[in-house]
């Protein structure tokens, strides 16, 4: 099964409207459930961090779009941070966008802090970040 953003979660993605929270439960959703969660087209505004901690039950999180057309646009606290402190744990995020839109300076749109595991023995993917827009 797959999440949906928009269907599962109640974001918006039209640009103005703080998505945060729906963002957030999404995330916290497809790292407790380990199923992937599906971007739809749309802008997503996000007003703060976007943070997740990868837990002993799942073996994987995927995170997925429609590429530059959906889109996380964080206008604070510093984009998506997702940890995974286990090495037999890993994050595969595909085709979206990231933009921080943070006056003030720069600022982080993505921190992945996963040792990764590949061995295919063990049949563990590695962390795979493809086709994810940053700006």
């Amino acid at each position: 099964m797959t999440l949906n953003l928009k269907t599962g979660f109640g974001a918006v993605g039209d640009d103005s409207t703080n998505d945060t929270a729906a963002v957030q439960a999404a995330f916290t959703a497809a790292i407790t459930t380990g199923e992937a969660l599906y971007v739809p087209p749309g802008r997503y505004r996000c007003h703060s961090q976007i943070k997740e901690v990868i837990g002993s039950s799942v073996l994987a999180v995927t995170v997925f779009g429609d590429g530059p057309q959906s889109s996380f646009r964080f206008t604070g606290g510093g984009g998506m941070r997702i940890e995974c402190p286990n090495i037999f744990r890993s994050v595969n995020l595909k085709d979206f966008e990231l933009a921080t839109l943070i006056s003030g300076g720069p600022s982080a749109a993505l921190t992945v802090t996963c040792p990764g595991y590949s061995n295919t023995g063990k049949g563990t993917p590695a962390n795979v970040i493809s086709n994810v827009h940053i700006r």
